[in-house]
């Protein structure tokens, strides 16, 4: 790759990988997002809360969809509720037994393998570059968003 690249070139190689990442992520029955939530309720307990509104506020989405996430991946015995202690509303979300099965062949993998070649000074420069990006969507989404509702 030359010294200098355009950012148009190097939009359309980020859009790129995130077309191939996602497809990807239709694996083993589930969709991209029923993977985040096995990897999202696998790893809370380290400032994550175990709870549909955790994996909503990491995902950034709203409710609803989040919701039917969780309610199908229940319903195919990859998620199991439990009672929250601290808040009778909100239940804690554990993986089953068959969900950490299933986690095992996660898509991902793959990706994190193909990294693993990336050398280390790079891959520096590759996270900031993702994070400097995730940031900035992140910041447009906030702010085309509608307010909260108050009520």
């Amino acid at each position: 790759m030359p010294a200098a690249v355009r950012t148009s070139k190097l939009a359309g190689l980020f859009e790129h990988a995130a077309r191939l990442i996602h497809g990807a992520g239709h694996a083993h029955g589930l969709y991209p997002a029923q993977w985040t939530a096995l990897r999202y309720f696998s790893e809370t307990g380290r400032d994550r809360a175990p709870t549909v509104a955790g994996l909503m506020r990491f995902q950034n989405m709203a409710m609803s969809p989040v919701a039917r996430t969780v309610r199908s991946m229940v319903e195919k015995g990859l998620l199991e509720r439990r009672p929250n202690p601290q808040d009778r509303r909100a239940d804690l979300i554990d993986l089953t037994d068959e969900g950490r099965r299933l986690l095992e062949l996660d898509p991902r993998q793959r990706l994190e393998a193909l990294l693993d070649k990336v050398p280390a000074s790079q891959k520096v420069v590759v996270a900031e570059a993702l994070q400097i990006l995730i940031d900035g969507l992140l910041d447009e989404t906030d702010r085309s968003a509608p307010p909260p509702d108050r009520s």
